[in-house]
């Protein structure tokens, strides 16, 4: 009776075939030509290729279980009155397990195929990379030359690019196409088990002090209450941003002097930012609506610039030197003015540019194009999961902050405590604090903007790269947030060398970016806290600056020190945003109405200052201090 081979088998007959190949397809030296250091491209060899061979196995090994299984379904045609039903399952056990045997065979063989064909694919794709620099002969032929020279010429052709514009590419983001693996997936599951944690703390606590299990929401209506207000804003701030689009046709149309389209340009930016943070400070909204108004606003002021920096630099001014300067140090390493990839933007009449508005308006990206690669079509799957993941981790950060940062904050006010309660309090909010941070990147960076993408089929999806793995501070601001980052490096960093005409420097050019988004970074939370409280403005531009100079090494353990450092200062930032926010809405707080310039200082601080001089007043009275 045949049987098919088993797995084990299958793994050495597939070994022994491929030795065998290997042993025949040995590259022979080559025969000396005229020109030893170059080649022609020739067709590979067909023994190059054991794909074939491996479908003959599939086959093969389908034909003997097929065959195994007719044989046995024969021997039970012509004994079925005699055979005993013991003997039956006997049988049937036997091609039960035959079947299995093949179809583990047949699936070892497929992944062996499938990781074939991925890497010939990967090797054509450096192929074509290698054929962006490869030089041309006189006759036209393509010559390659030594693996060396082929190096040098693509480390050459990326220096190149150091001051060309984005290329936008038709790709997934990193944990869509990584998160299949088990480690994502164990990730995951750790998360939702700590949720659940959390909600049985949550409903324990609430059981205890309230008698019932049922929490309240009185939190999370709270932090989004004032919706009427907060939508009016919203809906404000984008009638004003579309007024970029008209006065984009105005210039092109009168043809209007840089000083005078330039004021204008800079009136619609200050009303915009103007609006939302008077929004938020004269309706004291509270912090989620609050922070929805502020964000908003930062988008769409940067979706308002970056539409008319292009329209004016490579549409209306596209042959001038200012859209087509490249500084001295980009030309010493040989950058030419088509490696600039200044792309193709042109000013149509009001209503395809309203269009070409709308789209990018809704994009999830900073960097305005006419038309953008897109996906062929829209997958309601990967919207909805996107969409639930957004929703599932807002109540994520409700837990954090009803059980983890409520309970400890909320008598900081009465009681700032020691050093040493502070110095703990810090500690165990690097857990509440780096949660939020991951919360903030999956939910925002990761689910809500896949979600927009996949709802107008926006094609390139890298939001941000693996920052979890990088080992130093620059690392980590190039890769956290791609979607801000090319924003700050294309129409901040390179425009301000631009129209300086290479008289900003790299070094101060960088050091205007980190100004620019610290400052529009605090604006942000102080229209979300209600009070201005510049810790993050201090970190951000202090230690955030200075860590960007300090490389760690490259040790397998110098991502601890990085690491480190983030919990240290999640945890800080945690404990003195939670600490001066219970102590703005104390009654022996300063505001604004009552004293002044004073409201500005850190009531943290001032009730810390405040509690140690009446301590000292009632040791030296005598008298015991007042409980």
């Amino acid at each position: 009776m045949l049987q098919a081979p088993s797995t084990k088998s299958a793994r050495h007959n597939h070994q022994q075939s491929n030795n065998q190949q290997s042993n025949q397809t040995q590259p022979q030296p080559a025969p000396m030509s005229p020109e030893p250091e170059s080649q022609s491209i020739v067709a590979p060899s067909p023994q190059t290729l054991p794909e074939m061979e491996k479908f003959h196995n599939i086959t093969q090994t389908l034909a003997k279980t097929l065959e195994s299984v007719n044989e046995m379904q024969e021997t039970i045609k012509k004994k079925a009155g005699g055979i005993s039903e013991s003997a039956r399952n006997a049988i049937m056990d036997d091609i039960k397990e035959q079947i299995e045997h093949s179809k583990e065979s047949i699936k070892f063989q497929m992944e062996l195929h499938v990781k074939s064909i991925e890497e010939t694919l990967q090797k054509l794709s450096e192929r074509c990379e290698d054929l962006k620099t490869i030089p041309i002969s006189d006759n036209g032929e393509i010559t390659w030359s030594d693996p060396s020279k082929s190096a040098a010429a693509k480390q050459q052709a990326k220096r190149r690019k150091i001051y060309s514009q984005k290329v936008f590419q038709l790709r997934e983001s990193l944990l869509t196409s990584t998160g299949q693996e088990s480690g994502i997936r164990t990730l995951e599951s750790i998360f939702i088990a700590f949720l659940a944690l959390l909600g049985v703390q949550i409903c324990i606590d609430n059981y205890f002090e309230n008698g019932s299990l049922i929490p309240d929401f009185d939190l999370f209506y709270w932090a989004f209450g004032k919706a009427d207000v907060t939508l009016t804003a919203v809906l404000i701030n984008y009638l004003l941003t579309a007024l970029v689009v008209v006065l984009v046709q105005v210039v092109k149309q009168y043809k209007l002097q840089f000083c005078v389209y330039l004021p204008i340009y800079g009136l619609l930016q200050f009303v915009l930012i103007a609006h939302g943070i008077a929004v938020c400070a004269k309706n004291q909204l509270p912090p989620a609506s609050a922070m929805i108004v502020s964000c908003e606003m930062a988008r769409l002021s940067m979706k308002m610039h970056a539409y008319f920096r292009e329209k004016i630099l490579n549409a209306i001014m596209k042959d001038s030197s200012i859209a087509l300067f490249i500084p001295e140090w980009a030309k010493k390493q040989g950058m030419k003015i088509e490696d600039l990839d200044q792309p193709k933007i042109t000013v149509e009449s009001l209503h395809i540019e309203l269009y070409r508005f709308f789209y990018f308006f809704m994009a999830p990206t900073l960097i305005y194009r006419d038309t953008y690669v897109m996906i062929k079509r829209f997958r309601w799957q990967v919207f909805v999961q996107n969409f639930i993941t957004c929703l599932v981790l807002i109540v994520y950060v409700w837990c954090i902050f009803k059980a983890m940062c409520i309970p400890v904050f909320q008598h900081t006010s009465e009681n700032p405590g020691s050093l040493r309660q502070f110095v703990q309090s810090v500690i165990f909010s690097t857990i509440s604090g780096m949660i939020c941070l991951l919360t903030l990147f999956y939910g925002i960076l990761h689910s809500w903007m896949n979600m927009f993408a996949e709802l107008i089929r926006f094609g390139d999806r890298q939001f941000y790269e693996d920052w979890w793995n990088v080992k130093d501070f620059a690392g980590y601001y190039r890769k956290w947030n791609i979607i801000v980052h090319e924003f700050l490096y294309y129409y901040i960093f390179q425009d301000a060398i631009r129209l300086s005409k290479g008289a900003l420097g790299r070094q101060s050019a960088k050091y205007l970016v980190f100004l620019i988004s610290a400052l529009m970074h605090e604006v942000i939370v102080t229209c979300s806290l209600g009070f201005f409280f510049p810790v993050l403005l201090i970190m951000f531009g202090g230690p955030g600056v200075i860590f960007t100079q300090i490389k760690f090494g490259t040790g397998p353990y110098t991502g601890t020190v990085f690491w480190l450092l983030m919990l240290v200062g999640c945890g800080l930032l945690m404990v003195l945003i939670c600490r001066e926010f219970y102590a703005r809405h104390s009654p022996d707080s300063a505001t604004w109405e009552n004293d002044g310039l004073a409201s500005l200082y850190p009531q943290s601080f001032r009730l810390v200052q405040l509690m140690a001089a009446n301590h000292t007043l009632t040791m030296n009275s005598g008298t015991p201090p007042h409980k």
